[in-house]
């Protein structure tokens, strides 16, 4: 079971760097400026269903459309602007890569200065027998029949 730290810094172990929020040219949204890996625009680009195929090189060019602004650090191949309301969305797609399950725990509200549930990405739902003081409120699986998405029934197309 691995504890899950639902931040910018747990992204970081999949190649999303968080880089500064000062990038940011909309008032109110919060996005903040992150540095890609390789593994990182991958990820990036199946969460929200973008084309899988894009170029590497400098000018990121596919199709004469720009997926992504080029890195802003050595660590990175490409850089976007994360909005703060999706990095726990992003992080449950990425340990959804790796684990079978993620749940989200209540937490007792009675402990002060605790969020009021927390993350574990798990194996097997019997791992959660071991702590019974952990209600389970949410838990989250890959469903798709295509990967992460679905083929249309009538179609035959994936979604």
């Amino acid at each position: 079971m691995h504890t899950i730290d639902a931040s910018l810094r747990e992204l970081e172990r999949f190649g999303i760097i968080g880089l500064t929020g000062e990038a940011e040219g909309v008032s109110g949204l919060g996005r903040m400026l992150c540095d890609l890996t390789r593994q990182g625009a991958e990820i990036v680009t199946e969460f929200l269903g973008m084309p899988l195929t894009f170029t590497y090189d400098r000018n990121k060019e596919i199709s004469g459309t720009k997926q992504f602004t080029d890195n802003w650090n050595s660590q990175g191949i490409a850089s976007f602007m994360l909005p703060r309301g999706m990095i726990k969305d992003l992080l449950i797609y990425c340990f959804l890569r790796q684990y079978k399950y993620v749940v989200e725990v209540e937490v007792d509200p009675k402990l002060k200065f605790k969020p009021l549930s927390e993350l574990y990405a798990i194996d097997d739902l019997e791992e959660m027998k071991e702590y019974p003081e952990f209600q389970i409120v949410k838990r989250y699986y890959k469903t798709g029949t295509a990967g992460c998405r679905n083929v249309h029934e009538m179609s035959g197309r994936v979604s």
